[in-house]
């Protein structure tokens, strides 16, 4: 973790409190992303929103709420648009110019761990379902799963 007197904004920014959810669910962080891009941190967790704040004010750009169902697991993000997973079991895409989301995908039967993206427009997703699947995610669709005998964690 960086050292908050060196980026004392981060004080502010890794804090997941969310109004009239976290009371209910809690505000654990789960996951936190970095877009260096654009200068942003993206938070996720128990409160089940992302909260999308500036690096460099500290100050709350956006938040995307309204389709995961349980907390936030991971998140993964290829030019405008994150991918982020949930023990909700779906994996929603969103667009960072509106902040609204795109589609979902659905296909683990538990709660999803890590998503990896390739360049190729592929997304794999693992889940405690023992199953990797790779999407082809502009059409919403499983092209290929693989299966083990073990949960998966990540995977990098």
């Amino acid at each position: 973790m960086l050292n908050s007197s060196i980026f004392p904004q981060l004080r502010s920014v890794i804090y997941n409190y969310v109004p009239n959810k976290s009371e209910i669910l809690g505000n654990e962080i789960h996951c936190v992303f970095f877009d260096e891009k654009s200068g942003s941190i993206f938070v996720g967790g128990n409160p089940i929103d992302i909260n999308i704040w500036s690096m460099q004010t500290g100050d709350k750009i956006a938040t995307l709420e309204g389709m995961h169902t349980d907390s936030v697991t991971c998140m993964a993000m290829e030019e405008n648009f994150l991918f982020s997973g949930s023990d909700d079991q779906s994996i929603v895409m969103w667009n960072l110019i509106t902040y609204q989301h795109v589609g979902v995908l659905k296909g683990h039967k538990t709660s999803i761990q890590d998503l990896l993206l390739f360049d190729n427009g592929l997304l794999f997703s693992c889940a405690y379902d023992k199953k990797i699947n790779v999407w082809r995610y502009h059409t919403e669709e499983v092209i290929e799963t693989f299966e083990r005998n073990e949960e998966f964690r990540c995977l990098d």
